[in-house]
């Protein structure tokens, strides 16, 4: 498995603060004998035994087992569809698609297990349906009534901490916003003025965000805060069927 890909499904995990960098997760692997890495690819080592990762009978271990059955490769819209013919309800569904390490996106409304070889072909062919099925958002409302904006990540942006913004996201954002990350307050200022928003270099750093990640900022006006929701173009996704990914599935009901 590609680490870059194993970074991406590390960062998934809720308990974890921050995401190591893609090297620093390639030496980890190797110091604590669980696979050899060679170059960008990681090979988990013989013997070593992953099954008790997952809780058995659990909503994370069905979702597994549809992929496994239905897939390899499935649209959010199926995906859902199967699992709740078994029992999971679309808040719980919702929930560990997003939080869980094991199952990746592969493009925009499209996921599969992490790893799982995918004959070439076919995502293209789910996405290209998924498209049509969709309209193309890089920001909206949410019913509680925030504001979304997602941003993709490079290093301009890690450098600098600020964007640009559309002029409708610069007018409604104007002014101070206090910073969240991970539900937690931080002292950080995020501000917006002029077609910019600026303030998060120091959350982006502390939560080990790279070029490639997503960043979304979620305005709520209630509060005057803002939200910084770091992961990939999976948290699109939850924002524009209008679930973001803030519940820990521990809070989840399974049924």
């Amino acid at each position: 498995m590609s680490v870059v890909e194993l970074r991406k499904a590390v960062g998934k995990e809720p308990r974890l603060a921050s995401v190591p960098p893609t090297a620093v997760l390639g030496r980890f692997l190797e110091a604590v004998g669980i696979a050899d890495v060679v170059g960008d690819y990681a090979t988990l080592k013989p013997g070593v035994d992953v099954s008790s990762a997952i809780s058995p009978g659990g909503v994370e271990e069905t979702l597994i087992r549809v992929l496994r059955e239905e897939g390899p490769v499935l649209a959010w819209e199926k995906f859902q569809d199967a699992c709740m013919a078994r029992g999971i309800n679309p808040v719980s569904f919702g929930i560990y698609v997003s939080k869980s390490p094991a199952i990746s996106r592969l493009a925009r409304g499209v996921y599969a297990l992490v790893g799982e070889a995918v004959q070439p072909g076919v995502v293209e062919e789910i996405a290209a349906q998924v498209t049509a099925s969709r309209k193309p958002a890089e920001w909206g409302w949410l019913p509680q009534g925030t504001l979304w904006f997602a941003i993709p990540l490079n290093t301009t942006v890690l450098t600098s901490g600020s964007v640009t913004v559309p002029s409708f996201i610069g007018e409604y954002a104007e002014g101070e916003w206090s910073a969240k990350l991970g539900g937690r307050n931080l002292v950080d200022t995020v501000k917006c003025g002029k077609g910019f928003a600026w303030g998060f270099k120091r959350a982006l750093v502390n939560a080990g965000a790279e070029a490639g990640d997503i960043l979304v900022l979620e305005f709520d006006p209630t509060s005057r805060s803002v939200g910084l929701h770091i992961g990939d173009d999976e948290l699109v996704d939850h924002f524009e069927a209008g679930k973001p990914p803030s519940v820990d599935p521990d809070d989840a009901s399974e049924v």
